[in-house]
């Protein structure tokens, strides 16, 4: 008896495993085909991804809502948004409605930017870090 919950057991593990490399390999080609490329627009719920951007209003500049709706924000924000989790969503969501206006700040995030597109390689081994660390989250939360 205690032999197969022992096989059973070492099954499920081995399942998990295999399971997870599987993931892991369609989530990798799925982001270096996708990489660089015009991201697919999609409906994206704002009410939740604008939560983040509400609690982080305290004292800094906002785009108001008036100027958001006539640029149409909430489009460019689907046209460039390639995030894969709702905290990235949340955070690109974020970036779009308070400008940042310190020039050290602003040269640190281009220089990132041009790294990222200057080495694409990079870009994309750091979007497969971060979903692999979320994922470890998201199964260790669910425990």
């Amino acid at each position: 008896m205690i032999y197969v919950i022992a096989i059973a057991f070492a099954a499920t593990i081995i399942i998990t495993i295999v399971s997870s490399i599987q993931s892991n390999r369609k989530m990798k080609a799925q982001i270096i085909s996708n990489f660089g490329k015009t991201p697919q627009e999609s409906d994206a719920d704002f009410k939740s991804i604008g939560r983040y951007a509400e609690r982080m209003k305290k004292g800094n500049l906002r785009i108001d809502s008036i100027t958001w709706s006539d640029l149409d924000m909430d489009r460019v924000f689907q046209r460039i948004n390639s995030c894969l989790s709702s905290i990235g969503e949340e955070y690109l969501y974020n970036t779009l409605q308070q400008p940042l206006f310190d020039e050290a700040a602003l040269l640190k995030r281009e220089q990132l930017i041009d790294f990222l597109i200057s080495i694409p390689k990079s870009a994309w081994r750091c979007k497969l870090h971060w979903l692999s660390w979320a994922s470890q989250i998201t199964t260790v939360l669910l425990l």
